[in-house]
């Protein structure tokens, strides 16, 4: 299996200003990042152009994940899981993931979301209601 490879002299990847902690491709022609400092930013994909800061009280986002249509999943330093909706780019909900750091989020096509953290468990979310389904 080959493994993606990224072009540091990509001109957006190489214009990213601060410590970028996540990159999400959000397939709609904007790439999503967020900083050390919490702040997440929207980017035109094909230019390089900031289109819009979320200053959402992020406490530094550590993953992302693209969710269905319409969410982006956002866990962070803190446990939390904040939920975006991709257009208006306006958290909507906020869930409890794990005690401690939400390190990874994963969404499938089966309507689930999978996050893994600090405490050491997996977690099994149901999309479309943002509830634990199962926890491992």
């Amino acid at each position: 299996m080959e493994l993606p490879t990224f072009d540091l002299h990509d001109p957006l990847i190489a214009s990213l200003p601060g410590d970028v902690r996540v990159i999400l491709d959000v397939e709609d022609g904007t790439v999503w990042t967020a900083d050390r400092g919490g702040s997440i930013s929207v980017y035109d994909e094909a230019t390089g152009a900031q289109l819009h800061t979320i200053t959402h009280d992020m406490q530094c986002p550590l993953d992302f994940a693209l969710v269905g249509p319409n969410e982006v999943w956002a866990g962070r330093a803190d446990g939390n899981i904040i939920i975006f909706d991709r257009e208006s780019r306006v958290g909507t909900t906020q869930v409890m993931g794990h005690t401690g750091g939400v390190f990874t989020l994963l969404s499938d096509s089966m309507g689930s979301v999978y996050s893994g953290g600090a405490d050491w468990k997996i977690k099994q979310w149901a999309a479309e209601t943002h509830e634990v389904r199962l926890v491992e």
